[in-house]
């Protein structure tokens, strides 16, 4: 039994938000509801991953310097990391919370637990070693960021 143990593997998924302390709440309804549809796609799946011996995590990271996004590779909020696959929306204007997100030539206002299963599920079978391309830090989310060092930015949920 112990061996069974062993052999389990850990897949984090991690939804990374810029912290809006500034705007006095820690997330905006935009990351609220992401992160609401991105739990029920972790929770359609983990009984799929416990069939593979793959212990599967949602981890809920709020980042409040541009060193913690740089070193992340965050460009937009919030942004979902599943190994080296990301999934980010574009920020529409540079003072307000509209998104668009871009997904297998589609463009959505809002990602969905379809898009969610396959970032997943692509995430898990993804086998190389470098990340996706990393974009600028878009204005929108650097208005809430500040500079200097990182803090410790990770939050389990």
């Amino acid at each position: 039994m112990d061996n069974a143990k062993e052999s389990v593997k850990l897949l984090d998924v991690n939804l990374i938000q810029v912290d809006m302390q500034k705007e006095g709440k820690k997330s905006c309804a935009t990351c609220d509801k992401v992160h609401e549809t991105l739990l029920n796609a972790v929770k359609l799946l983990q009984p799929v991953f416990r069939k593979l011996d793959v212990h599967l995590v949602l981890n809920n990271l709020f980042i409040t310097t541009i060193d913690e996004a740089k070193r992340l590779g965050i460009s937009s909020s919030p942004t979902i990391r599943v190994g080296n696959t990301l999934l980010y929306p574009e920020h529409i204007s540079s003072n307000g919370e509209e998104r668009q997100w871009h997904w297998k030539g589609g463009v959505s206002t809002e990602p969905t637990e379809q898009i969610f299963i396959e970032l997943i599920l692509q995430g898990y079978t993804d086998n190389s070693d470098s990340p996706s391309e990393i974009r600028e830090i878009a204005p929108y989310v650097k208005k809430f960021l500040k500079e200097g060092e990182s803090s410790n930015c990770y939050s389990s949920m």
